[in-house]
């Protein structure tokens, strides 16, 4: 799933290369790749476009089969246990496919919201552009109008309604806490039933992705520039830090608690777990890009100066990549080490 794990901390058990990858195949969607990839257990690549189609490419670069959501897409795919692949569309549908055949499983509307013409905000709050979360018995946690808990069949289990657009993806904690952002400026705890933990307000939109860390705290980036820690149990502040751009992007953690996060300020952020500055990246452009980071430390993210960056655990570059286009979109690694990773350019990349 996006992050790689529920928790959503963004960690990777395969090597990021040291010297730098070249491409090694390409495949052209019609717009704009905004979703990050997920790769399924026999190497294919499954990525949303904002083409409003969901792509099955395999491990060499042919398309396997693609799939019309009828809108565009900005959620990553979810990969279930029984084989099936989950996403959401600006359509206002979630979708669940056959992951090897591309055939429907079933397929949900989100809302209500008002059908008539325009993009007003009804509209855009049911977009489902949050990307999926399952937990250990299959139930799947999605965002759009509402926070939405649904069977592995597609049935509604429950539904909290923020009164809000939910465009941050779902996280949970061990204990089955689903945490959340919403627009408006706001992060949900909810239980594994659906009842309100806790709930902290803000003046800026959350659309990141919470990560919870193992020590007990929840990060999150809002729109204000700042990167918070709160508690997970009771949702009490611990720390924020401080950037000159929104947060957009979700954040990674090592496994010695490192934490990094990119920012509109052109910047990728090394923290200590306590929210201290290690060091800072520059690039040429906003980072939205969420980091993937290895067991070493080194970390791989996008930014929209076009380029690929890939850091080790110090701050130094290692190497970074050219594309075509803004990149937005969170790179995959599989084993092997081959990153995926979506432009702006409309094309999936595939690196090694």
């Amino acid at each position: 799933m996006f992050r790689g794990s529920r928790d959503r901390l963004g960690q990777t058990d395969a090597a990021i290369p040291r010297q730098q990858p070249k491409i090694v195949w390409q495949y052209r969607t019609d717009r704009s790749i905004f979703s990050s990839p997920v790769l399924a257990h026999d190497g294919a690549v499954l990525v949303g476009s904002l083409d409003g189609t969901l792509y099955c490419v395999g491990r060499s670069g042919v398309l396997r089969w693609r799939q019309s959501l009828g809108g565009a897409i900005f959620a990553s795919p979810l990969l279930t246990e029984d084989g099936g692949v989950l996403i959401g569309a600006d359509s206002e549908r979630l979708t669940l496919y056959d992951a090897t055949t591309g055939r429907e499983r079933w397929s949900r509307r989100l809302g209500p919201c008002e059908r008539g013409p325009g993009f007003g905000f009804d509209r855009v709050r049911c977009h489902a552009d949050s990307s999926a979360a399952s937990d250990r018995e299959g139930i799947l946690y999605v965002g759009g109008d509402a926070v939405y808990a649904l069977r592995p069949t597609g049935e509604l289990r429950w539904r909290y309604a923020p009164g809000t657009h939910v465009r941050s993806s779902p996280a949970l904690g061990a204990d089955g806490t689903v945490y959340v952002g919403f627009a408006g400026g706001g992060v949900l705890a909810l239980t594994p039933n659906g009842a309100v933990r806790w709930q902290v307000w803000g003046k800026y939109d959350v659309d990141a992705t919470p990560a919870v860390v193992p020590d007990g705290t929840v990060l999150v980036g809002s729109d204000d520039g700042r990167l918070y820690a709160f508690g997970a149990v009771d949702g009490k502040a611990r720390w924020s830090f401080a950037t000159r751009g929104p947060i957009s992007g979700s954040a990674a953690v090592a496994r010695d608690g490192t934490i990094y996060v990119g920012s509109d300020d052109h910047k990728l952020y090394a923290l200590r777990p306590g929210g201290g500055l290690k060091w800072a990246f520059a690039t040429g452009a906003p980072v939205r890009s969420s980091p993937l980071v290895d067991r070493s430390g080194a970390v791989l993210f996008g930014s929209q100066d076009d380029h690929l960056h890939a850091l080790d655990a110090s701050g130094q570059q290692l190497w970074r990549v050219p594309l075509g286009g803004d990149v937005d979109s969170s790179p995959a690694l599989a084993p092997d080490g081959t990153i995926h990773v979506g432009a702006d350019d409309g094309y999936l990349y595939a690196l090694r």
